[in-house]
């Protein structure tokens, strides 16, 4: 189980049957960069104004771009800003080999079809 848990300690101060209790809390994550174990980055959070104690955080859509914060952190974007900008550009490294060999399929079709009406009118 990992997340935060609590507990209480309670003293008897002064032995006079006069009790004192402090709540106190500790994490179990499983990794050390990540204390609330929501998938991003503490520092990624805190740079980008998240709570690295909340681990709901990841699946709220903060600037309303139709990405969760999680999806944002994947794709190192601001997930207080809607850039729509950077987020194509990113779908566009994370896609470049198929696009690559689309544009590469076009210039073929492209030069066989002018090939092919130059050998007619020849």
């Amino acid at each position: 189980m990992t997340g935060r848990f609590w507990f209480f300690i309670e003293a008897d101060t002064k032995g006079a049957g006069e009790f004192q209790s402090n709540l106190y809390s500790f994490w179990i994550s499983s990794s050390l960069k990540d204390k609330d174990d929501d998938g991003m980055l503490d520092s990624w959070e805190l740079k980008n104004g998240l709570d690295i104690e909340t681990a709901h955080d990841a699946l709220i859509d903060s600037d309303l771009d139709g990405y969760t914060n999680y999806e944002e952190f994947l794709m190192n974007t601001d997930p207080m800003r809607n850039d729509m900008i950077q987020i194509a550009f990113y779908q566009i490294k994370e896609k470049q080999s198929y696009l690559f060999i689309s544009l590469l399929l076009c210039f073929m079709l492209c030069f066989f079809s002018l090939y092919g009406m130059r050998r007619t009118m020849v």
